[in-house]
């Protein structure tokens, strides 16, 4: 337990002995860092309390590496004596933090004096900085790099290589002085968006830097198409339109064209924005139909086909059959219609859209009947149909009096009866008629009479 505190108190004894009969002095001055093969000396001041001949040793302990770069015999007197220590050029294998230390040895070896001179570090870094001139391009623009290279402690340096990489290119340059200011041309098809461009310099010595920046190139639009589901539609079909605008890369980007439908009439259909899905009506006009498409300065147009289509409809509603054209194209065709054996045919001219009625009640007596519609094309039946008695009035009319002259033709006092009064009914109803005409007459002379006399 003694002997533990009485170590570090010997230890510290023999330094102070040490220091009293010695003294170091550094005269020069030792930068903080330096960079791979620069080269500093030191200019010292040694002393001893006597006269005795030993050795000089300087050590460099560096972060890698621990070595002796200078040992040398020496005569120590009492009185300081200045001792220029030769130059140490800085390695990489120094890369790191460096202690420098300066011993004196007796010719035994034993250590006269230890003095710690200083840290310093050692960097394989250049200090560079750079900056682009505009950090938002076009397609074709030149990209402009500025700025400095130095050392590691801002020293001007010369004859350094310069090098740029954009993309897949490569740029080389020799500088002649720390300044830096180079034009980087920037090819027309390069791609949209951001970039990245390295710069890196090195000096003959190994020492380099290198920074990363990036900047944007800005999309050009240099055409423009119609991206169509298909180019022959039928009506009833979805028209489906997609703009698709590219870049100078071939890229595509985003767009906001205005895209147009025009029918084989070339009359405005429908329009929308970048994508249009339009369901054509069955009475769309055959022909061929023409995709507008405008953006980015661009005017294009795309064209498909609509073919034709002869299509109708038959239904039937109390009593009354209902032909409707579907298609698009004008309907010319026989009918023939067969109700419960009884046939009869007409002709049908019906433009798109247009509903023709054939009214059955007028063709057949009421009742229930089996109907067939046949076309060039198709059937239709109808089975069970109810045909209702004719709501028109000359059906109505007709259709009376011929019940009535059914009845009176199996009455025939009657029937004379009839016709007696209705001989009659027409005498009177003439009779009236000519005294009305008879009166008319002679109150429009007795008015001209008395128009005559107001005038004298």
């Amino acid at each position: 337990m003694k002997i533990t505190r009485i170590l570090p108190a010997l230890f510290i004894f023999l330094a102070l002995v040490i220091a009293v009969n010695a003294d170091v002095s550094v005269l020069s001055n030792v930068e903080n860092i330096y960079n791979l093969n620069e080269r500093f000396s030191l200019r010292t001041s040694v002393s001893h309390i006597e006269d005795i001949s030993g050795y000089i040793k300087v050590n460099a302990d560096c972060t890698s590496k621990n070595f002796d770069y200078y040992v040398t015999p020496f005569d120590f007197k009492t009185a300081p004596q200045e001792l220029i220590i030769p130059s140490l050029t800085v390695t990489g294998e120094m890369v790191g933090n460096c202690n420098l230390n300066f011993f004196m040895l007796d010719l035994s070896n034993n250590l006269l004096n230890q003095e710690f001179i200083k840290t310093f570090e050692v960097s394989n870094k250049l200090n560079l900085n750079v900056v682009l001139e505009d950090y938002e391009l076009s397609p074709g623009e030149s990209l402009f790099v500025k700025g400095d290279v130095k050392s590691i402690r801002n020293l001007e340096l010369k004859n350094t290589l310069l090098k740029i990489t954009l993309d897949n290119g490569s740029y080389s340059f020799n500088l002649e002085s720390s300044n830096i200011k180079k034009e980087i041309p920037i090819n027309e098809d390069i791609k949209s968006g951001t970039h990245l461009i390295n710069i890196y310099v090195e000096d003959a010595n190994g020492n380099s830097a290198s920074r990363d920046l990036e900047f944007f190139i800005i999309a050009k639009p240099t055409s423009l198409k119609n991206l169509i589901n298909k180019l022959e539609f039928s009506p009833g079909e979805s028209i489906d339109v997609s703009s698709l605008l590219y870049d100078q890369a071939g890229d595509l980007i985003e767009n906001d064209a205005e895209i147009k439908i025009f029918n084989s009439k070339n009359e405005l259909i429908t329009q929308g924005y970048n994508k249009l899905i339009y369901v054509l009506p069955q009475n769309s006009p055959p022909g061929t139909w023409i995709i507008r498409t405008f953006d980015a300065g661009f005017n294009i147009e795309s064209k498909f086909n609509v073919g034709e289509l002869k299509k109708i409809d038959v239904s039937l509603e109390n009593g009354i059959l209902y032909i409707s054209n579907l298609g698009n194209i004008n309907y010319d065709d026989n009918l023939k219609f067969s109700i419960s054996g009884e046939e009869f045919s007409r002709d049908i001219l019906l433009k798109p859209g247009e509903v023709k009625k054939i009214d059955l009640s007028k063709e057949v007596d009421p009742g229930v009947y089996d109907i067939y519609v046949k076309s060039s094309s198709e059937d239709k039946q109808f089975s069970q149909a109810d045909i209702p008695r004719s709501d028109d009035i000359v059906y109505l009319t007709g259709s009376a009096v011929n019940d009535s002259y059914d009845w009176l033709a199996n009455k025939p006092a009657l029937l004379i009866l009839f016709l007696a009064l209705l001989i009659v009914v027409v005498f009177f109803v003439n009779k009236n008629k000519r005294m009305r005409q008879t009166r008319h007459d002679m109150d429009y002379q007795i008015a001209n009479v008395r128009m005559q006399k107001l005038r004298k």
